[in-house]
């Protein structure tokens, strides 16, 4: 049925038409509209002016970005030519942009568009509540929604940035793999030619999840190609009982990463104690700062740059220092400017306690073998001793047996060994050292004999020289040198 309204002069005034309205532009670039009701309305001159269309409208848009939906009225409104200028869609909006595979949707409550000649679609904002925008590239699934959003779009009809606010959000779904959850006050993003996420920017109480891992911030940046966010203002990142600060931090999807720059701070909780393990067996947190930090959330290993690494009174400071967290082992390395530097502790028969600091070029360490291996130039400073090694083992007792958990038991040292005490200088291939009696136990190499020169008894060898951190006894183990 059509219903045609005429002036007084006869020209027509408006189209009503009722029960299968059927609008069509013809063409590889035309559209469909189809509803139960649309009333036209016109100026003089036959000249369109406005239109409703009313009852539950579909629509469908064809050529190189193809376009279709439904909503349950639409006003349009034309400008010169009779080309639409203005459309407002209202009413349980729905539209999808693109092909299968590869797609953008909106819904909204309403969405006002702004057109270019009647053609080019310039801009569209929502309105009359919150919105969300949904992104298909192949089984990735994005969902955007903020209580308003604007949209900007190419000179091909393709969208090309979206801002949206308040409460905005962003929720990203991969089979397989625990969604991503992030959210602020704003929401900005840039889309590539075709049509998905190039990068976005979150301002705003930022926040952050995905499985385990959660971080807050004031702002993000986000970006497709290597699926990261790049987080900035007071950023803090918890995973698995991880809390990472820092100035910036990245968090890497593809890799599984998390990289912080400036001002690194990282504790890790959650531990149980290990009462056979020593440095870094205690149930207490494990404190890390630093200038940078990558950390693999696959793995559970931390590099630092650098970085101070301690728990209780257990400290270990390197340019560069490898931690993992579920094997409580450390690797430590040191440049020509800085070395690698911790500090043990040892107590004599009458209970005196006494540091022993040790710096190397390189440190390992394995908790569950309560062992420290420092290897480069080795140096060991003790309040009655000085000794120089290539390699160093330090060997620590187990926490249950001392407090502290980093109390020497025994070190022993090879390489070119030169030991100083007060008035008394040693030189030798290898040494062992027994912290419980401060006994060291000195021996050579063929052609290379240990040597001990004391101010008071001279020139001592043999082929194991047997002394002790106090006193000026010296057993020679073999050889021809007198015994003292």
């Amino acid at each position: 049925k059509v219903t045609i309204l005429l002036r007084e002069d006869s020209s027509v005034e408006s189209v009503s038409g009722a029960g299968n309205v059927h609008a069509v532009q013809p063409g590889p670039n035309g559209f469909e509209i189809s509803s139960p009701h649309a009333d036209l309305f016109l100026a003089r001159g036959n000249q369109a002016q406005s239109a409703v269309i009313s009852g539950g409208v579909s629509f469908e848009r064809r050529g190189d970005s193809p376009a279709r939906g439904r909503a349950g009225k639409v006003l349009l409104t034309f400008g010169r030519g009779g080309k639409v200028s203005h459309a407002k869609v209202v009413d349980a909006v729905q539209v999808t942009q693109g092909r299968a595979g590869k797609s953008q949707a909106l819904r909204a409550s309403a969405v006002d568009l702004l057109m270019h000649n009647g053609k080019r679609l310039e801009k569209a904002v929502t309105s009359s509540g919150p919105a969300e925008i949904l992104l298909s590239q192949h089984a990735t699934r994005t969902t955007i929604s903020a209580g308003h959003f604007e949209a900007y779009f190419t000179a091909q009809n393709q969208l090309s940035r979206v801002m949206g606010s308040p409460n905005a959000k962003l929720v990203s779904k991969t089979p397989g793999q625990p969604d991503r959850v992030a959210g602020a006050r704003q929401f900005a993003a840039r889309f590539d030619n075709q049509g998905q996420i190039a990068s976005a920017q979150l301002e705003g109480d930022f926040h952050y999840r995905e499985g385990q891992r959660t971080a807050t911030a004031e702002r993000a940046r986000y970006s497709v190609a290597d699926g990261s966010y790049t987080l900035s203002g007071a950023p803090r990142v918890v995973d698995s009982g991880v809390a990472l600060a820092a100035d910036t931090i990245t968090l890497n999807r593809q890799t599984g990463t998390a990289s912080g720059k400036g001002n690194v701070k990282t504790t890790y909780n959650d531990l149980r104690a290990a009462p056979n393990g020593a440095m870094l067996g205690a149930s207490e947190p494990i404190h890390v700062t630093g200038s940078s930090v990558t950390a693999s959330q696959n793995t559970g290993v931390a590099v630092y740059t650098m970085a101070r690494l301690w728990q209780g009174t257990n400290m270990v400071e390197a340019p560069r220092l490898s931690f993992d967290k579920t094997r409580r082992s450390l690797e430590a390395q040191g440049t020509s400017k800085r070395r690698v530097s911790t500090v043990f502790v040892q107590t004599d028969k009458g209970g005196k306690t006494t540091p022993v600091a040790v710096t190397a070029d390189k440190l390992a360490y394995q908790d569950s073998e309560r062992k420290a291996l420092f290897s480069g130039k080795v140096l060991i400073n003790s309040a009655e001793t000085t000794m120089n090694a290539s390699t160093v083992q330090v060997f620590l007792l187990p926490r249950g047996s001392a407090t502290g958990g980093n109390q020497l038991d025994r070190i022993v040292a090879q390489g070119d060994i030169q030991i100083e005490q007060k008035a008394r200088k040693a030189i030798g291939s290898k040494v062992i050292y027994t912290a419980s009696d401060q006994k060291f136990v000195l021996t050579g190499t063929e052609g290379r004999r240990p040597s001990i020169f004391d101010a008071e008894h001279g020139q001592i060898t043999g082929d194991s020289l047997t002394f002790y951190t106090q006193g000026d006894r010296v057993l020679v183990g073999s050889g021809n040198s007198p015994q003292l």
